[in-house]
């Protein structure tokens, strides 16, 4: 296989993992971290919310630019909002509050991220000698194993180690997906 499929589909993995376990990790890190399942629940739902918004309207600006740069930018939104958390804790503690911004922050990355790398298969398949077909499905096969491994990950991840820590793993996921499309 050549380069640029292996890259595109490693970026693909890793945003879509990082996205898995953060889904799972942060209301469960907020429910250990505050005691509050209101908070928990209040985080997932808030961080839902602008993810939708942010797919219906992105789609237009990820038209206008480089969708490989609409890639790029989105999984480092993700990954600075998820490495601000820990950073925050480190200095003044977490709160609902703290949770509920990045999350929303993160969010906005995720559905544009997800819009861009699907944009760009056109350009993958022309420069990467692998058809459309083979691509799609080791793409979508790549992205379930995502999801499926994903929230055990953060399960385990939460029992592991701090809630802080498992943030910076799902930054670092992002942070790495970023890098890979960027390479």
């Amino acid at each position: 296989m050549r380069l640029i499929p292996t890259a595109y589909l490693a970026s693909y993995f890793l945003s879509t993992l990082g996205n898995s376990i953060a889904a799972i990790a942060l209301p469960l890190i907020v429910l250990l971290t505050t005691g509050s399942a209101l908070g928990a629940g209040t985080v997932a739902a808030a961080t839902a919310l602008p993810a939708v918004v942010a797919g219906l309207l992105m789609g237009v600006v990820i038209d206008r630019i480089n969708r490989r740069t609409s890639s790029v930018v989105t999984d480092l939104v993700s990954a600075a909002a998820m490495a601000a958390l820990p950073i925050v804790d480190a200095i003044t503690g977490l709160t609902i509050g703290w949770f509920v911004l990045f999350g929303i922050l993160g969010s906005i990355g995720d559905v544009p991220g997800i819009t861009a790398r699907e944009a760009l298969l056109p350009a993958i398949v022309r420069h990467g000698a692998m058809s459309a077909e083979r691509l799609i499905g080791l793409r979508e096969m790549l992205g379930s194993v995502a999801f499926l491994i994903g929230p055990a990950l953060a399960g385990l991840l939460v029992t592991l180690l701090d809630g802080s820590t498992v943030l910076w793993v799902t930054a670092g996921t992002s942070f790495l997906a970023a890098m890979v499309t960027l390479a």
